[in-house]
Order: structure tokens, then sequence, then C-alpha cells
């Protein structure tokens, strides 16, 4: 069983990978959003990033070609879900 991640944990490594400032972690939840209104304002190269930073730390493989893409970046809580049922490290 793989050990489930936190979305506390998995905000910060996004917040520090992307060097994002004046973003107070504490108010991220599960349902905070990639893209959109009231969201992270995540763009495609970040998702590159957050992606090469989920294989070094987890071993998570994300492909951009992915079908599942949208739904697996969705939210927060969706992400943090994906790397639990996948995660090798």
């Amino acid at each position: 069983m793989n050990a489930v991640l936190s979305v506390p944990e998995l905000a910060g490594l996004i917040v520090s990978a992307l060097g994002i400032q004046g973003v107070d972690q504490a108010l991220l939840t599960p349902e905070t959003q990639f893209f959109g209104d009231g969201a992270l304002g995540i763009d495609s190269l970040d998702l590159l990033e957050i992606s090469m930073v989920l294989n070094k730390n987890y071993g998570v493989k994300i492909k951009s070609d992915d079908s599942n893409l949208h739904e697996i970046f969705s939210n927060l809580g969706s992400l943090a879900a994906y790397i639990t049922a996948n995660r090798v490290k």
C-alpha cells in the first residue's frame, strides 16, 4: 500500500518548485484548482516542471498525452490521490 500524500505536503512542494510568491499555503485545500478563476494560475510550462518534480520525489510519471491529464490536474486533491495511487518512492 502506498503512503498517502497530504495536500499540504503537495502544495508546499508545488509552491516551492515553481517559486510562487505571496501564496498562503494554509489556504490551499484539496479543492484548490490549478486553472481558472481562484486557481493557482498554472500554465503548461508549470505543469511540465511539476511533472518533473513529482517524478523525482515520488517516481510518478505523468505524460503530456495522458488521456486523464485534465482530471489528474483538476485540483490539489485529485493530484494528491493520483500520486498516492501511482507513487513508487
